[in-house]
């Protein structure tokens, strides 16, 4: 079985946000210490061996995701 997290991207204000939808991504977030995640946060996450589901397509949904 494959670790994943689920996340949403949402444009504030003309800024893409990465918002996380499941239990394991509102961790990860608490952990760096934010509401969103940033790209970074993403890395280091998929550097641990998650997969990073997107409920939406966006330019950076596609940029996290690869």
């Amino acid at each position: 079985m494959k670790r994943a997290i689920v996340v949403n991207i949402k444009n504030v204000y003309g800024v893409e946000k990465i918002y996380p939808v499941c239990e394991h991504a509102k961790v990860f977030a608490r952990i760096a210490g934010t509401k969103t995640l940033t790209v970074e946060t993403i890395d280091s996450v998929k550097g641990l061996g998650f997969e990073i589901i997107v409920e939406q397509a966006s330019g950076l949904a596609q940029r996290i995701a690869s």
